[in-house]
C-alpha cells in the first residue's frame, strides 16, 4: 500500500457527512470510526486509487483476473469521478453491502454494470460485464458463448423489446430469478 497510490486529503472526517452516511446506510458512528480506521491503514492519504483497489481485489479473487470488473466497479464507486475512492465513497458502498436491502444492492450493482452512468445497460455493457465475470472467477468464454449469453439475458431482462435494461428491469428480474441475481450480484451477500 502506501502514499504513491493515494494523493493527499484530509484525514480527519466531516461530523456532518458521517451523519448523513449513517443515516443513509444504518452504519453507527461507531462504524464508521472503525471503517475509517480501517480505511486509512490501507491508504493513509484517504484516497484510494483504481491500481490499489484492483489490487485489493485480485488479493480476494484468486483464481482469476479481476481487472477489468475491477475498472467498471472503481467508475461507480467513484462518484465524484476524480480518479479516486474517497472514504465517504468506500463508505456508502460498504454500507449497501452491510445493511441495505436487496433492492440497495441490486440498486448498487445496477450502479456499476451501467458504467457510463446514462440509466440503462446496452447489448455492448452487457458484453462487457459478462466477460469481465468470467474472467474474475478464473473462466474465460470464447466470444461466440459470452454473446450467446448476452442474447439470453438481453432477452430476460429487457422485458419491453427495446434493446436496453432499465434499472427497473435488471431489478425485478433479478427478483424474479435466483440464477440471474446470483450471476450479476456475486460479491453481495443477498
Amino acid at each position: 500500500m502506501g502514499s504513491k497510490n493515494c494523493r493527499q486529503f484530509p484525514i480527519e472526517p466531516d461530523e456532518s457527512r458521517l451523519k448523513e452516511i449513517s443515516i443513509r446506510t444504518g452504519l453507527s458512528k461507531e462504524q464508521l470510526f472503525l471503517m475509517h480506521q480501517e480505511f486509512l491503514k490501507d491508504c493513509p492519504s484517504g484516497r484510494l486509487s483504481q491500481r490499489m483497489f484492483t489490487k485489493l481485489y485480485n488479493d480476494f479473487y484468486t483464481n482469476g483476473n479481476a481487472k477489468k470488473f475491477c475498472k467498471i466497479c472503481f467508475m461507480a464507486y467513484d462518484k465524484d469521478k476524480n480518479g479516486y475512492i474517497d472514504f465517504y465513497e468506500y463508505a456508502n458502498v460498504m454500507g449497501t453491502l452491510m445493511n441495505g436491502d436487496i433492492r440497495d444492492k441490486l440498486k448498487l450493482a445496477f450502479d456499476i454494470y451501467d458504467y457510463n452512468s446514462d440509466g440503462h445497460i446496452e447489448k455492448k455493457e452487457a458484453q462487457k460485464i459478462v466477460k469481465s465475470i468470467f474472467e474474475m472467477y478464473g473462466e474465460s468464454l470464447p466470444t461466440k458463448s459470452i454473446d450467446m449469453e448476452v442474447e439470453r439475458l438481453m432477452k430476460k431482462f429487457d422485458l419491453d423489446n427495446n434493446g436496453l435494461i432499465t434499472e427497473k428491469e435488471f431489478i425485478e428480474g433479478c427478483l424474479k430469478d435466483d440464477e440471474l441475481k446470483r450471476m450479476f450480484v456475486p460479491m453481495f451477500n443477498t
